[in-house]
C-alpha cells in the first residue's frame, strides 16, 4: 500500500507523544514492505527509519499552523496516488474529507487515530475550540476506520459519535531506554537520585505551572529534601509568554529548578534512570507516553487524577485532585520522606506494566497494519 500520514508538524525531531507514535508505528509498517509518506511543516530530512517525509506549506504563526498544514497536507493527500490518508490530531483533521472529494471514484480508505481531545485544551477560546471540535466531528463522520490509543478515548468516542466506524483501542508502546549512568547529566547539573522529573511539551495543559508551584511550597516548609525539580522539554515554538515566565521563575537564585530543554538518547535515559520521582500535573492527556516510560523503569509517579493516568496507574502511584497545588505538593513531600515506600511502588508499577506486554510498538504497528488494510 501506499500511504499517507497526517498529524506531525515537524519530522523527524519533533517532540510530542504524537510524533513518536508516528516514528514507532510507521518505520515498522514500512519493513513490512509498505510505502510511508509523512506529510509534515517541516521536514527535517527526505527519509527517516524507512519512511518518507515531505515537506507542505503552512503558515508558521502559533494560531494558524495547525488550521493550514491540515489544509495543505489533505490537499497533498487527495492529489498524490495513495491508497490510505491516516490522520492524527483532530487539529489537522478538518479537512479529511478532502481525500474522498477530490476523488470519488477512487474511494481512498480513510483512518483517523485519536491520541487526545485537543478542544479541552484551556489556552483555546470560543472560537477556536468550537474550531477544534467541528473538525472531530468532520473526521468521525469521514473516518472509515478510528484507533484511540487509550481505553477512555475509544469508549468516549463511541458514546458521544454513536454512528462512527467502530474505534478500535491500540495502546501505545514502550521505547526502551538505554542502560546508561549519571555522567550526562553532569553537564545538566543534575544531582543523581535527589530530582523530581517532568518531561513533555511546555503548554498550559500539561500543567508544569503546577508543579512550580507545588516545588516552591515544599521548599518554602523545608520539605524538598534538597531535591531538584527538572523540566525536560519545550514550547513548540521556543519562547512563548508561559514558557518565558517559567523560565524566570527557574532562574530566581536557589530555586533549584532546572530547565534542560528537549532531550534525546542517553542523556534522556539518564535524566529518567536516575530520577526519584516522576511528576504529571497535566489536565489533559490521551496516553501519556513519557509516563509509560517513567514507570517502565520503576520510577514512582504522582500525577493529577485525571481518567488517563488512572487508566495507567492501575493503583501503582499516587493520583492527587487536578489542579490542586497544596494536594501535589503533599504528595511530593510523602515521597521524598519516605524513599523506600516510594521505590516499592515505583517497582511495583514497572513489574505490572511490564507484565501486562499491552505496551509494545510492535504488536501496536501490526494492528494498525491491519486497520489500514481494512
Amino acid at each position: 500500500m501506499k500511504i499517507a500520514v497526517i498529524g506531525p508538524l515537524t519530522m523527524p525531531s519533533g517532540q510530542g507523544g504524537m510524533s513518536r507514535h508516528c516514528i514507532e508505528i510507521y518505520s515498522r509498517i514500512a519493513e513490512r514492505g509498505h510505502e510511508v509518506t509523512i506529510l509534515c511543516g517541516n521536514a527535517e530530512a527526505k527519509e527517516f527509519r524507512g519512511v518518507r517525509l515531505r515537506q507542505v506549506k503552512m503558515i508558521n504563526k502559533s494560531r494558524w499552523d495547525r488550521l493550514s498544514y491540515g489544509f495543505t497536507a489533505s490537499l497533498a493527500a487527495a492529489r498524490g496516488e495513495f491508497d490510505v490518508v491516516h490522520y492524527h490530531s483532530f487539529a489537522s483533521s478538518g479537512f479529511s474529507f478532502f481525500p474522498h472529494l477530490f476523488h470519488p471514484k477512487r474511494r481512498r480508505r480513510l483512518v483517523a487515530t485519536i491520541h487526545r481531545l485537543e478542544w479541552q485544551d484551556e489556552k483555546w477560546g470560543r472560537v477556536a475550540r468550537a474550531m477544534l471540535r467541528t473538525n472531530e466531528r468532520i473526521t468521525m463522520s469521514a473516518a472509515d476506520a478510528l484507533i484511540a490509543v487509550s481505553k477512555n478515548l475509544a469508549e468516549s468516542g463511541a458514546k458521544r459519535f454513536p454512528k462512527a466506524a467502530p474505534i478500535h483501542y491500540i495502546a501505545n508502546g514502550i521505547t526502551p531506554l538505554a542502560e546508561t549512568g549519571s555522567g550526562p547529566l553532569d553537564e545538566l547539573k543534575v544531582i543523581p537520585n535527589k530530582y523530581i522529573l517532568t518531561v513533555g511539551r511546555i503548554v498550559p495543559e500539561k500543567g508544569i505551572h503546577l508543579a512550580f508551584d507545588a516545588f516552591d511550597q515544599l521548599r518554602a516548609s523545608a520539605r524538598d529534601g534538597d531535591y531538584q525539580l527538572v523540566v525536560v522539554g519545550s514550547a513548540r515554538g521556543g519562547n512563548d509568554d508561559y514558557v518565558m515566565s517559567l523560565q524566570e521563575r527557574a532562574s530566581i537564585p536557589g530555586s533549584n529548578i532546572r530547565m534542560v530543554g528537549v532531550q534525546t538518547g542517553e542523556t534522556l535515559a539518564a535524566l529518567f534512570r536516575n530520577a526519584s520521582i516522576f511528576c504529571s500535573p497535566s489536565f489533559h492527556e490521551g496516553q501519556p507516553l513519557a509516563m509509560l516510560e517513567a514507570i517502565s523503569v520503576g520510577i514512582p509517579v504522582v500525577a493529577s487524577d485525571i481518567v488517563a493516568h488512572r487508566e495507567l496507574l492501575n493503583e501503582v502511584g499516587v493520583l492527587t485532585a487536578s489542579g490542586k497545588t497544596d494536594a501535589l505538593a503533599d504528595a511530593l513531600a510523602q515521597m521524598i520522606a519516605r524513599p523506600k515506600e516510594a521505590q516499592s511502588m515505583g517497582k511495583a508499577g514497572q513489574k505490572l506494566v511490564i507484565e501486562s506486554g499491552a505496551f509494545d510498538w510492535d504488536q501496536a504497528a501490526e494492528a494498525t497494519e491491519r486497520i489500514l488494510i481494512g
